[in-house]
C-alpha cells in the first residue's frame, strides 16, 4: 500500500488522467494511469485487450502491476496521447455524460487522434501481439430438476473462458447447485479480503423457489465476476475447480 500510496502521488495522478476528477481510485494497467470510478467503467467497457482495470482499494496488486504505474503516471500519459490536442476541443469533465466521456476515452485511446503522428505510426508498426489475460464468466440457464425422493432444486451453467495459466483449458461449461456456490463463499470469506460482496438475504437459501432462481443467478454473476478480478482466488484449487470442473 505504501508504494500505492507513493504511485497517487506522481506527477498528474491526483486528479483522473481523463476527466480531472479528484482522488482517483481506479487504474488502468494498460496505460499506466490513475483514472476515477466513471472513467474506470468507460475502460472496462472497452475489452481487457485494450485497458486493464484495477481498484486501489479492492484489488490486490501483483509487481507487474505496480511496475506498470509507477513507469508512465497521468501527467507523462497525456503528454503522448494529448501531444496534439487543438486549444479548441473541449476536453469532458467528471459532470460529462458516459456518452462523452465514452467517446472521449475512444478518440484518446484506440484512434489516438490526439498523438504525434510519427508515434501513432510507430506505435501501429511494433503494436504488441500478446493478449492480456483475461478471464470472463457468465452464470445462464437455470434448470428445476427433481430428484428420486421429489426434492425440487435449480441448477445452473456457468461458462468460463481464460488464458490464465493454471487452468486447464479455455473454455469451460460446467453446472452448479445454489448450495455448492454457498460454500464456494464461505471458502472466499474466510480469505477475508476486502471488498467481498454482502451474501444475499436468507430467502434466496430456500431448497427451491421460482421466484428467485433469476435473482440467484444474477448473484452467482455478481460474486464471481467479483472473484475474478482477485489474484488470490482466481488462482486458488478451490475456485479452479468451481467453475472449470465437474458438470
Amino acid at each position: 500500500r505504501m508504494r500505492l500510496a507513493a504511485i497517487s502521488a506522481l506527477p498528474g495522478n491526483a486528479y483522473c488522467a481523463d476527466c480531472g476528477a479528484a482522488d482517483p481510485a481506479w487504474a488502468s494497467l494498460s496505460f499506466g494511469i490513475l483514472i476515477c470510478i466513471q472513467c474506470a467503467g468507460v475502460h472496462r467497457g472497452l475489452g481487457v485487450h485494450i485497458s486493464r482495470i484495477r481498484s486501489l482499494t479492492l484489488d490486490e496488486w501483483e509487481e507487474e502491476h505496480l511496475e506498470a504505474l509507477e513507469a508512465v503516471g497521468n501527467t507523462k500519459s497525456n503528454e503522448k496521447y494529448l501531444a496534439t490536442l487543438p486549444p479548441d476541443v473541449n476536453v469532458p469533465d467528471s459532470s460529462a455524460s458516459a456518452d462523452t466521456l465514452t467517446e472521449w476515452i475512444k478518440d484518446k485511446y484506440i484512434k489516438k487522434k490526439y498523438m504525434e503522428t510519427a508515434e501513432r505510426e510507430e506505435i501501429t508498426i511494433a503494436a504488441p501481439t500478446h493478449v492480456p489475460d483475461f478471464l470472463t464468466i457468465d452464470v445462464g440457464n437455470p434448470t428445476q430438476v427433481v430428484d428420486p425422493n421429489g426434492s425440487k432444486y435449480t441448477v445452473y451453467e456457468i461458462t468460463s473462458t481464460t488464458n490464465l495459466e493454471g487452468y486447464p483449458g479455455t473454455e469451460f461449461v460446467v453446472k452448479r447447485r445454489y448450495n455448492e456456490f454457498r460454500n464456494l463463499y464461505a471458502w472466499m470469506k474466510a480469505q477475508e479480503i476486502p471488498g467481498l460482496p454482502a451474501m444475499p438475504e436468507k430467502r434466496f437459501f430456500d431448497r427451491f423457489s421460482t421466484n428467485v432462481v433469476e435473482e440467484r443467478q444474477k448473484e452467482f454473476n455478481r460474486i464471481l465476476k467479483w472473484a475474478a478480478t482477485h489474484a488470490k482466488i482466481r488462482k486458488s484449487n478451490a475456485f479452479v475447480q468451481f467453475i472449470t470442473v465437474g458438470g
